[in-house]
């Protein structure tokens, strides 16, 4: 719905899944003019103008009551005080909205306010005139929001500066026009999804998820990129040992710190059982050689295939767990070799003809590759120290 002529309310004002067009206030709300109490939600104000008199407040919303404005766009509006938003009194709550390309002539681009202010997951940028925000005697608080100038004072915290890169105002799906997220920026999985409002949709409704790849993004435009699972964790193209090992070292880290790279294959933003049942899924051969710098006295020329699983890639991912199992064994305990010699050497050469499940076997004691090259006070020390994959890690993954 497109509304072209101011809207006034002394009441109680609802407005979802709106367009506010190119309408002109004379003195008070180019857009909305409320002194009762107002709620915007997935709608759009854009293009409205109040500046006809020297008041000329509120170029897209006028507020003396309570004005509460959620998943919501303010674009492109202008106002002497108050481009975007004017809040007189009162209490203004923002939430997971953009106010964006707003000018205020004189002052408060984005928001002008002298009420109680709650800025949660919101976008304000790109005021042409007049600063982001002005707050005049009111109290502002918030988290999470993207303020491209920095403007508010010490009541907003984890808030972002600089350029958040939006698109143009433009149909990006849903009823409304919205700014879309480019690549690269900010605020782009940035949010707080723990304060936000029973919101299920962005602002352009159903089919675009408000929280997508775990975190929400912030204002009213969420990304939405499908993230598949993947236990590539160190990205060369395959599935294989390697990315155990780095699942492994990864294993515990909880929401929403971890990264791919530390074994997050289902994209939840933590390392646990899950994302190694995904690993298990998608193990496929182990391709190539794998290179390690040893400690040895005798070149190996020996060779063998670690892992074949042409026949049934996915029936071989224990096979692979054990070979993992041993080049960690053997990167973890090569400080302690005695060797004149460092040679570099593909880990394919370790065993000739060996079967694979039998390499984990062959590496629990050193002394079957190198001869017992380590001294009794190494292997004592070494000891003491915790297998690197023990029981109680065993069956908290493997149950």
């Amino acid at each position: 719905m497109s509304v072209r002529v101011p809207k006034y309310s002394n009441g109680t004002l609802t407005v979802l899944s709106s367009t506010f067009l190119e309408n002109l206030g004379d003195e008070y709300g180019g857009g909305i003019c409320s002194i009762g109490t107002v709620t915007v939600e997935n709608s759009t104000l854009t293009e409205n103008e109040s500046s006809r008199s020297t008041a000329g407040a509120g170029g897209g919303i006028y507020g003396e009551g309570i004005v509460t404005i959620k998943n919501s766009t303010i674009s492109g509006n202008f106002g002497l005080y108050g481009g975007g938003v004017f809040a007189y009194g009162g209490y203004l709550s923002i939430n997971s909205s953009t106010i964006n390309n707003n000018s205020g002539y004189y002052s408060g681009g984005g928001i002008w306010s002298s009420a109680t202010v709650i800025l949660n997951n919101s976008i304000v940028a790109n005021s042409g005139t007049g600063g982001d925000i002005f707050i005049s005697g009111g109290l502002l608080s918030g988290t999470h929001n993207i303020v491209e100038d920095g403007s508010g004072g010490p009541g907003l915290i984890n808030t972002i500066t600089g350029d958040p890169l939006l698109g143009e105002l433009a149909e990006n799906g849903g009823p409304t026009w919205t700014h879309a997220i480019l690549a690269g920026g900010p605020a782009y999985n940035a949010g707080d999804s723990s304060i936000l409002t029973p919101l299920e949709f962005d602002q352009r409704g159903l089919g675009f998820d408000r929280v997508v790849g775990g975190r929400v993004d912030i204002g009213a435009y969420e990304v939405q990129i499908v993230l598949v699972d993947s236990a590539d964790f160190d990205e060369d193209g395959d599935v294989d040992g390697r990315d155990f090992l780095a699942w492994q070292r990864g294993f515990g880290t909880p929401a929403p710190t971890a990264v791919k790279s530390q074994g997050d294959a289902d994209n939840d933003l933590d390392v646990d059982g899950a994302d190694l049942s995904v690993w298990q899924l998608q193990y496929g051969t182990v391709p190539g050689p794998l290179v390690a710098t040893l400690a040895v006295e005798d070149t190996i020329e020996a060779e063998v295939q670690f892992v074949s699983a042409v026949d049934d890639p996915f029936s071989n991912y224990q096979a692979v767990l054990d070979a993992a199992m041993a080049w960690e064994f053997l990167s973890q305990s090569q400080p302690e070799w005695e060797s004149p010699v460092v040679e570099e050497r593909a880990l394919q050469a370790f065993f000739a003809e060996a079967p694979v499940e039998a390499i984990a076997e062959r590496f629990s004691d050193a002394s079957q590759f190198l001869g017992d090259p380590v001294d009794e006070e190494s292997e004592s020390e070494a000891s003491e120290d915790p297998p690197w994959l023990d029981a109680e890690l065993l069956e908290k993954v493997f149950g």
